[in-house]
């Protein structure tokens, strides 16, 4: 059994009075079991003022986590604010990790996963990356993970900022704060940890399937043929050499395995062809979807309504796609009410944004498979 004990400040600048908060929220010392780790979220500030650091360095158990672009817990809903998940049991065991610097691969995350499984009583159960934002393609992490763990299930998010630059996107590990390095929590023993995934619905889809002609990663070059910027200004989507409306309007992707993944387009290279948030592999079926502030709405409130009734009691992990925040246009806290509205005072939960989402989704045979998504809103129950 799995206890979540949730905390958060809005302190800034005040480190003493933030970390005070903090401590004072978990209760520490009548509410740790035998076994805990931290997941720390926050935007870019708290990392600038050190109140990151100073709060790991006053914790007893590994902390990880990612900057954010907002979070809740406690049906705390701020336009600032740092947020700290306890996971304590006394028969799961947790080890946390950061990998060193992801300088054009991944070679580095070998040696971090051994490192937790040494540091485990037994083989993982359950994976929960951290990752750097549009360093490395969310795939790439995918399959490095399933290549090291045997496809052991993945839950866990790109790290996001609130900052138009994206300035400030870092992962966490013990107050350490690096831009392109990998935080890993793994967790071993009985977690049986349940998923939900809210996607594009079929019904949002606005053009027929067509079918990636040509792409290398996360690079869409051709789409049946004709370059993938014809195809996305056939939809009104790209004017001249700009993107236009790509953030309510996503791709669909329909993958040999049967599984759907949704990619929103990032950028346009000189060359017309489409940066786009996940891979794209050749030959798949491509479409075009809407998405807008009900569709965001609706499914937040259905699938916290969902994990809860299935949850019984136990605690939930949501995270969001940035690109769901941005559709909701001024309504920036919209969803985030929706969620805390569909949640009993008795459920444990923390909700966060993020820039991309990984995530088991069965494929045509029911089989769990990990996915990287974008456009998404995913659930873990612990």
């Amino acid at each position: 059994m799995i206890r979540m004990l949730t905390a958060y400040t809005e302190e800034v600048v005040d480190i003493e009075a933030g970390c005070a908060a903090i401590l004072a929220q978990l209760d520490l010392r009548r509410n740790m079991a035998s076994h805990a780790v931290g997941i720390l979220l926050c935007m870019s500030e708290f990392v600038e003022t050190g109140m990151v650091k100073a709060l790991c360095d006053r914790l007893p158990f590994d902390v990880v986590g990612c900057t954010t672009m907002g979070s809740t817990v406690q049906g705390v809903i701020r336009p600032l604010v740092l947020t700290l998940t306890v996971l304590t049991s006394e028969d799961v065991a947790f080890a946390a990790g950061m990998s060193g610097p992801l300088e054009g691969d991944l070679a580095p995350v070998d040696a971090l996963y051994e490192a937790l499984c040494r540091a485990l009583p037994e083989k993982p159960s359950l994976l929960m990356p951290f990752a750097p934002f549009m360093f490395i393609s969310g795939d790439a992490f995918v399959e490095k993970l399933d290549a090291l763990s045997g496809g052991l299930p993945l839950f866990g998010m790109l790290a996001i900022t609130q900052n138009l630059d994206m300035r400030g996107i870092y992962t966490l590990y013990n107050g350490n704060c690096e831009p392109h390095a990998l935080g890993l929590l793994a967790l071993s023993g009985p977690v049986a940890p349940g998923f939900l995934v809210s996607s594009i619905p079929k019904e949002r889809i606005i053009s027929p399937q067509a079918w990636v002609s040509a792409a290398d990663k996360n690079v869409l070059h051709r789409v049946n043929g004709v370059s993938a910027l014809e195809y996305l200004r056939s939809f009104g989507i790209a004017q001249g050499g700009e993107l236009e409306g790509s953030e309510t309007m996503p791709l669909v992707l329909e993958l040999s395995d049967g599984t759907r993944v949704a990619r929103a387009c990032i950028s346009i290279t000189p060359e017309g062809s489409i940066v786009c948030g996940g891979e794209v592999p050749v030959g798949v079926g491509i479409s075009i979807a809407t998405i807008d502030v009900e569709d965001v709405l609706a499914s937040a409130g259905q699938v916290s309504r969902e994990a809860v009734r299935k949850a019984q009691g136990r605690n939930l992990f949501m995270i969001s796609c940035a690109a769901r925040n941005w559709a909701l246009g001024t309504e920036v806290y919209a969803e985030m009410e929706q969620v805390v509205d569909g949640i009993p005072g008795s459920t444990a939960y923390l909700f966060s944004y993020s820039g991309g989402e990984l995530c088991p989704i069965p494929d045509r045979t029911g089989k769990l498979v990990n996915r990287f998504h974008n456009d998404t809103l995913i659930v873990c129950i612990l």
